[in-house]
């Protein structure tokens, strides 16, 4: 059933009607035109509005306004093949004056303004909104937007008894924010960024005092008849987070260090100090190696930009890997102590072996050698070197948090078991008996060769 609003727009049959509505569509209509409200901020939903910005497509019957504007919703998810976007209604009614007048049925009428533009030409307009009335000459009529369109369109409503009592209401397509792009930049670095798949790199460099620029492009809609500009957009608001794993290695190491980044505004985007200089403030040089290695481990998409509007509608979120290079030379001088051997500073380049094993293992198998049962513990990414040199520091990769053996038929297995077996990564040690932790750092100068042992214990097991 149709609710009806008050003001609704008259069509008079009488004389003084038709000079009053032929008034509207000359000279004196265009001085009271203007094109409706165009929000300041992205709206959610599909809107049809009037000149005073009053929403019309709630399922209601609204009075004809002299402007209707379309707007599909902002930053919508793109259409797959074939899709077709939502379409937009708005009802509306015209009545006629006198309420005596013995016919008032009327015919609803849609034309491009300029059928002729470049836009308009060989476009079909019911491709791009319809009018229908609730039946055969009725008052009230259902306006209906299926896309976008770059023509400003013209309704006409007209008595039936009397052509010359009409009246007439121009239709826009408002321009669309569709999302956004960016660039990053840094001196002393070389970060980069994909805007398509919304990933990129950024560098964690603990000398760099340097602030990450980042700067924004709002991308709009093509087909329009009313532009949005930025300003009526407004600047997006950004946050930086981290992985939750990222997060909980850097706060193991001590709580709060993984500081996020100090976020400033600019003309043109933004300024962050995201892991620079002052980053490890603070942290004792044992803890600064450790922080080190959590970067080093957790560095794959680990920081997060999220970008969104006033209103907290997400316009776009990119993921950034962290490049590591230079902290591998910021790696701060430290003695560990091995059981009852010592690992030695030496200023010399000789290369040593580094050999992994599961703690408490009596078998002799290597943890990554073919036939052992923890082969696939290795992390994507991750780096398990068979040497290192002692002018040099090398950052050691924790295992999987969790892994698994498949069994007989894979490389990884012992025994006789049979069925897959689920195994957890706990940290690594300098001993066998796990009294010793490693921090997952060989600092520069150590000498000798190191063998590191995996606390590793199962949380399924093979069916023998």
């Amino acid at each position: 059933m149709y609710n009806t609003k008050n003001n609704k727009l008259s069509i008079l049959l009488s004389i003084l009607a038709v000079i009053v509505v032929i008034g509207l569509c000359g000279g004196a209509y265009m001085a009271f035109f203007r094109h409706p409200a165009v929000n300041n901020t992205a709206q959610v939903d599909d809107i049809a509005t009037n000149e005073q910005g009053e929403v019309l497509n709630d399922g209601e019957i609204h009075s004809m306004p002299s402007n209707m504007l379309f707007a599909a919703r902002s930053f919508s998810v793109p259409l797959g093949e074939g899709d077709k976007p939502d379409t937009i209604e708005a009802i509306i009614s015209a009545e006629i004056s006198p309420a005596k007048a013995k016919d008032k049925t009327v015919d609803w009428t849609l034309e491009f303004v300029n059928s002729n533009s470049e836009w308009a030409t060989d476009k079909t307009l019911s491709d791009y909104v319809t009018v229908t009335p609730k039946e055969d000459g009725a008052l009230v009529a259902t306006v209906t937007c299926h896309q976008a369109f770059g023509e400003q369109i013209r309704l006409t409503v007209t008595s039936r008894d009397n052509p010359e009592a009409n009246a007439s209401c121009l239709i826009d397509y408002k321009q669309q924010l569709t999302g956004m792009e960016i660039s990053v930049s840094q001196e002393g670095t070389e970060p980069t960024v994909n805007n398509s798949t919304k990933r990129g790199t950024v560098f964690a460099d603990f000398d760099n005092e340097n602030p990450l620029i980042v700067d924004y492009t709002y991308l709009k809609s093509d087909v329009y008849t009313v532009a949005v500009n930025d300003d009526d957009i407004g600047a997006p608001v950004l946050t930086v987070s981290y992985k939750d794993a990222f997060t909980n290695a850097l706060n193991a190491v001590k709580a709060d260090s993984a500081k996020l980044p100090l976020i400033t505004k600019t003309a043109t985007g933004f300024s962050l100090d995201l892991l620079s200089k002052g980053f490890t403030d603070g942290l004792t040089p044992d803890e600064t190696n450790s922080v080190i290695s959590a970067i080093n481990s957790n560095k794959s998409n680990a920081v997060i930009f999220n970008f969104t509007d006033t209103n907290g509608i997400v316009i776009a979120t990119y993921t950034f890997t962290i490049n590591t290079t230079a902290i591998q030379n910021q790696l701060r001088v430290q003695n560990v102590a091995v059981g009852t051997t010592e690992l030695v500073f030496s200023e010399d380049m000789e290369t040593y072996n580094i050999t992994y094993m599961k703690a408490g293992s009596n078998n002799g198998k290597t943890l990554f050698e073919i036939g052992s049962e923890y082969g696939l513990s290795k992390q994507d990414g991750g780096f398990y070197p068979e040497t290192y040199t002692s002018g040099e520091s090398v950052i050691i990769s924790n295992l999987k948090t969790n892994f698994y053996c498949s069994g007989p038929g894979g490389d990884y297995h012992s025994g006789s078991g049979y069925g897959s077996a689920s195994y957890k990564f706990n940290g690594w040690y300098l001993d066998s008996a796990k009294t010793i932790p490693f921090n997952g750092v060989i600092p520069v100068g150590t000498v000798g060769d190191i063998v590191l042992y995996a606390d590793i214990t199962a949380t399924s097991t093979h069916a023998y």
